[in-house]
């Protein structure tokens, strides 16, 4: 953010602090939770994606917003001046320089149900009595499975979660220190993207990618070089970011591979890969 864009940071973080103390205690003492209001948030610069996109995307086809008031905590609200959806907001939280709107902490402890996809950035920590809290997560795999054994004294921040199946109730009990019965074994929202009756698989392949062939394998690897701190695998240099694959020529020998038995293989990167050789 250069010089200035530090200065603006720091007044940014304590300016949110503050307002997260004031705004927030307040709005506890002296506010209700609003049972027809929705709010959303995704993780920091990722607006309106993943998870929470998918199950808004459902509620707005549905109709939905003719009965709740649904609210946008984003952190690039310039991004939406021409969204005109009925009974939509958008409000920021966490832009670049980390300001958090007064009016996200408000909405954000009046929420009768607040969903949110990575964190709730504290954004709720004051919050109304009635308010349920659904974390809608972005993935489930055995990363940091055994990181629960960590963190017996922290408890979670909602009051249910979402797991794609009964296999990531123990896991995730353990990585989040919480009680079974909070993960619900739903599924995510945007598996409804990929599970769309509408298209079949054969007919994503083609339209996509111009494969008829019969194999495809979809991987998406969260190993990634990131511009965020406290990533291990940052450490770590591989020519073409790619776990696995320590050289040019084992790549080579993947794809001779794939040709020979007639696959494609779709690579989707982490959304927060950087350094990625197209």
């Amino acid at each position: 953010l250069g010089f200035f864009g530090m200065i603006l940071h720091y007044i940014g973080r304590f300016m949110t602090k503050t307002e997260q103390q004031v705004i927030g205690k307040l709005t506890v003492r002296f506010g209700k939770v609003k049972k027809n209001r929705l709010v959303f948030k995704n993780r920091e610069m990722m607006d309106c994606t993943d998870n929470p996109e998918a199950f808004y995307e459902y509620l707005i086809s549905s109709g939905y917003n003719k009965k709740y008031e649904i609210i946008w905590l984003v952190s690039e609200k310039r991004k939406f001046r021409n969204q005109n959806t009925g009974n939509v907001k958008f409000v920021t939280a966490e832009n670049k320089y980390g300001w958090s709107s007064p009016l996200a902490y408000y909405y954000g402890a009046t929420a009768g149900f607040f969903f949110y996809s990575h964190n709730s950035a504290g954004l709720n920590r004051y919050r109304c009595k009635g308010q349920t809290v659904v974390n809608l997560w972005h993935g489930c795999g055995y990363k940091d499975a055994e990181q629960g054994k960590k963190k017996q004294n922290i408890k979670p921040d909602f009051d249910y979660a979402l797991v794609p199946g009964p296999v990531f109730v123990k896991t995730k009990s353990g990585l989040w220190n919480c009680e079974p019965d909070r993960l619900l074994m739903m599924g995510y929202p945007r598996y409804d993207w990929m599970l769309h009756p509408s298209m079949s698989k054969d007919e994503i392949l083609d339209s996509l990618f111009g494969w008829k062939g019969k194999k495809a394998v979809l991987w998406m690897p969260t190993f990634r070089k990131s511009d965020l701190g406290g990533c291990a695998e940052n450490e770590i240099e591989l020519p073409c970011q790619l776990p696995a694959i320590q050289n040019m020529n084992e790549l080579k020998e993947l794809d001779s591979y794939l040709r020979e038995q007639e696959i494609i293989l779709i690579i989707k990167k982490h959304p927060l890969q950087t350094e990625w050789d197209e």
